[in-house]
Protein backbone atom coordinates (compact mmCIF):
# COMPACT_ATOMS: atom_id res chain seq x y z
CA UNK A 1 0.00 0.00 0.00
CA UNK A 2 1.33 3.10 -0.95
CA UNK A 3 1.28 6.52 0.86
CA UNK A 4 0.11 9.41 -1.32
CA UNK A 5 -2.19 7.27 -3.68
CA UNK A 6 -5.85 6.75 -2.81
CA UNK A 7 -8.49 4.57 -5.10
CA UNK A 8 -9.60 4.62 -8.25
CA UNK A 9 -6.94 7.57 -9.47
CA UNK A 10 -7.63 10.26 -7.12
CA UNK A 11 -4.50 11.62 -6.03
CA UNK A 12 -3.59 12.34 -2.68
CA UNK A 13 -3.28 15.66 -0.73
CA UNK A 14 0.05 16.03 -1.57
CA UNK A 15 0.13 16.16 -4.91
CA UNK A 16 -2.34 19.04 -4.70
CA UNK A 17 1.31 21.36 -4.63
CA UNK A 18 3.88 21.95 -6.25
CA UNK A 19 7.06 21.36 -4.61
CA UNK A 20 8.32 24.33 -3.89
CA UNK A 21 5.18 24.70 -1.96
CA UNK A 22 6.16 22.01 0.55
CA UNK A 23 9.01 21.91 3.02
CA UNK A 24 11.07 18.82 4.49
CA UNK A 25 10.51 19.18 7.76
CA UNK A 26 12.68 16.38 9.15
CA UNK A 27 13.82 13.26 8.40
CA UNK A 28 12.38 9.60 10.59
CA UNK A 29 15.14 6.53 10.77
CA UNK A 30 13.54 3.14 11.81
CA UNK A 31 15.32 -0.12 10.79
CA UNK A 32 13.67 -1.13 8.41
CA UNK A 33 13.41 2.19 6.23
CA UNK A 34 13.75 6.06 6.40
CA UNK A 35 10.92 8.19 5.85
CA UNK A 36 10.36 11.70 5.60
CA UNK A 37 8.06 14.72 7.52
CA UNK A 38 6.96 16.92 4.92
CA UNK A 39 4.47 20.17 5.37
CA UNK A 40 2.02 21.81 2.95
CA UNK A 41 1.74 25.76 2.73
CA UNK A 42 -1.19 25.15 5.74
CA UNK A 43 1.27 23.98 8.25
CA UNK A 44 -0.22 20.14 8.10
CA UNK A 45 2.42 17.55 8.34
CA UNK A 46 2.25 14.42 6.21
CA UNK A 47 4.55 11.43 6.29
CA UNK A 48 5.91 10.12 3.14
CA UNK A 49 8.77 6.93 1.85
CA UNK A 50 10.08 6.11 -0.78
CA UNK A 51 7.40 5.70 -3.65
CA UNK A 52 4.96 8.06 -2.55
CA UNK A 53 3.63 10.25 -4.75
CA UNK A 54 3.94 13.70 -4.36
CA UNK A 55 3.86 17.15 -6.52
CA UNK A 56 1.80 18.33 -9.41
CA UNK A 57 4.03 16.61 -11.89
CA UNK A 58 3.47 13.46 -11.72
CA UNK A 59 6.31 13.12 -8.64
CA UNK A 60 7.68 10.47 -7.15
CA UNK A 61 9.82 10.02 -3.82
CA UNK A 62 12.48 7.88 -5.47
CA UNK A 63 15.13 8.46 -2.53
CA UNK A 64 15.57 10.16 1.27
CA UNK A 65 19.19 10.97 2.79
CA UNK A 66 19.90 12.32 5.99
CA UNK A 67 18.94 15.93 5.01
CA UNK A 68 17.13 15.63 1.88
CA UNK A 69 13.92 14.02 -0.43
CA UNK A 70 14.79 13.61 -3.60
CA UNK A 71 11.69 13.54 -5.98
CA UNK A 72 11.54 12.71 -9.66
CA UNK A 73 9.31 14.38 -11.31
CA UNK A 74 7.68 13.53 -15.32
CA UNK A 75 7.24 16.16 -17.79
CA UNK A 76 5.28 15.65 -21.46
CA UNK A 77 6.85 18.13 -23.52
CA UNK A 78 4.71 20.34 -27.02
CA UNK A 79 5.58 16.87 -28.79
CA UNK A 80 4.75 14.27 -26.03
CA UNK A 81 8.25 13.33 -25.13
CA UNK A 82 8.26 12.79 -21.38
CA UNK A 83 11.42 14.04 -19.63
CA UNK A 84 12.14 12.98 -16.12
CA UNK A 85 14.08 15.39 -13.46
CA UNK A 86 15.10 14.49 -10.36
CA UNK A 87 14.50 17.33 -7.47
CA UNK A 88 16.48 17.76 -4.68
CA UNK A 89 14.41 18.77 -1.56
CA UNK A 90 16.62 19.55 1.69
CA UNK A 91 15.26 19.50 5.20
CA UNK A 92 14.45 23.23 6.51
CA UNK A 93 16.84 24.85 8.59
CA UNK A 94 15.56 24.95 11.94
CA UNK A 95 14.98 28.84 13.44
CA UNK A 96 13.37 29.32 10.07
CA UNK A 97 9.80 29.94 9.09
CA UNK A 98 6.91 27.94 10.68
Amino acid sequence: DRLGVLEDGVKGPLEQFDLNQLSVVGIVWDSERRRALMEDPSGRGYVVQTGTAIGKNDGTVVRIEDNLVMVRETYVDYVGEKTMKDIPMRVRPTGQGG
